[in-house]
């Protein structure tokens, strides 16, 4: 329920692209994967870092890690 919400929440917010990645099968724990398409790479930087302080600042658990990637096509 809660990753559900948050995932939502994110999606509405920042139009990207979520969804739950990993440890789906453990109690309490989430991997979440956010995709953000863009022509800037600075751009898709500074869309990725305000969804990591949404989810910290609104969240109702905790983020233990994140790690992004820039993917130049």
């Amino acid at each position: 329920m809660v990753v559900r919400s948050i995932t939502s929440r994110v999606r509405q917010t920042f139009a990207v692209a979520v969804a739950e990645v990993g440890e789906q099968d453990t109690w309490q724990t989430a991997v979440v994967g956010v995709a953000c398409v863009s022509n800037d790479a600075r751009h898709a930087d500074e869309v990725c870092q305000k969804v990591l302080a949404f989810v910290e600042n609104n969240a109702d658990g905790l983020v233990s890690g994140s790690r992004f990637e820039l993917i130049h096509v």
